[in-house]
Order: structure tokens, then sequence, then C-alpha cells
């Protein structure tokens, strides 16, 4: 993963972090296949919350 990968990885980290009010080492403990298949849920939270 580049640089740019590794950036975006943290962002998303990061907003799963807030949606789901869990600590940001749980999602940096999941394979990257597995974080990936939290995106679409984590999104539809984030647009309901504005």
């Amino acid at each position: 993963m580049g640089r740019e990968g590794g950036r975006t990885l943290r962002k998303l980290v990061a907003s799963f972090s807030v949606a789901t009010k869990t600590p940001i080492p749980y999602w940096l403990s999941l394979p990257v296949a597995e974080l990936l298949e939290w995106t679409e849920p984590i999104q539809e939270v984030l647009a309901k919350r504005g």
C-alpha cells in the first residue's frame, strides 16, 4: 500500500471510529478486506447524522 493508500485507510478508520464510537485501535486491528466490508454501513450511519 502506497502513501495515498495509507492516507485513505487512516481517514476511513477515523470516520469509522467517529460513526461507531469505537476506538481507532479496534479498526486498525482488522484486516483491510474486513475493514472494507464496513464501508457501506458506516457511510449510511454518517449520512443519517448529516
